[in-house]
């Protein structure tokens, strides 16, 4: 693209990290030091056992049974609203 400007790699970055909050720059860093120190990164979630996921599946049906679920179309457009996004 002749005579387009074209941010560099560190600009885009240092716009990022700009609009970061305190939280996500914590996260950031945590992820940084972590790779710096070459430790393994701790995973927050574990692969459940086969037994374990039809366990969630049978609670999530029951509180379905029960009533206890949304309309899936509604939280959908909360979200969307939420953050600003456009639903298909």
């Amino acid at each position: 693209m002749v005579g387009t400007l074209r941010k560099s790699e560190l600009d885009q970055t240092i716009d990022v990290i700009e609009s970061m909050t305190d939280e996500e720059l914590q996260a950031v860093r945590n992820v940084a030091v972590i790779i710096m120190n070459k430790k393994p990164i701790e995973r927050p979630f574990r692969r459940l056992t086969e037994d374990e996921f039809f366990s969630h599946v049978d609670e999530g049906l029951a509180e379905l049974d029960a009533g206890l679920g949304e309309d899936s179309d509604l939280v959908d457009a909360e979200l969307a609203a939420e953050f600003g996004l456009a639903l298909n």
